[in-house]
């Protein structure tokens, strides 16, 4: 294991569609919840923006890409 990095190899095989929809699920709701942290009427740009910066970190904790593996190191 290299950089936190794991390497399988084998007949393990994983869902992909339902880690996925995991992410965004779950990134959803903390987006949705933090649009309301400062405010109890968010508006639609705050909404937008709470949701996209959670979803993508969501799925960034859970997939690599590969053009943007250099930009982490």
């Amino acid at each position: 294991m290299e950089d936190g990095k794991i390497s399988v190899e084998g007949s393990i095989r994983v869902r992909t569609h339902t880690l996925l929809s995991r992410a965004i699920e779950e990134g959803v709701e903390f987006g949705l919840r933090r649009a309301y942290k400062y405010t109890d009427a968010p508006d639609r740009e705050t909404f937008l923006k709470e949701i996209m910066a959670a979803v993508m970190l969501n799925i960034d904790e859970v997939f690599i890409f590969p053009e943007l593996e250099d930009r982490d190191r």
